[in-house]
């Protein structure tokens, strides 16, 4: 069950991650055509997306060590049978 909501925590986070910067690609344009207030949101953005992808990777190599143990148990279970 904890797996399940890590599982669903991680793909929220994810799809935090995705919005966000699609979110900046309008101000990415307007910074290219010249708009320094836009250059500047951006770069705000790239710094939630660079801060969510950081917290991304932790939840996934949690997740990860929590699969390796459930298979582990599993093993564990299956052997001393």
């Amino acid at each position: 069950m904890e797996d399940d909501k890590k599982d669903t925590t991680l793909l929220a986070k994810w799809t935090v991650v995705k919005e966000t910067l699609l979110k900046c690609e309008v101000d990415v344009v307007k910074n290219c055509r010249g708009n320094a207030s836009s250059g500047k949101r951006a770069r705000k953005a790239f710094r939630e997306v660079r801060k969510g992808l950081v917290e991304l990777g932790k939840l996934t190599f949690e997740v990860d060590l929590a699969n390796k143990a459930a298979r582990n148990a599993k093993a564990d279970a299956e052997d001393a049978t």
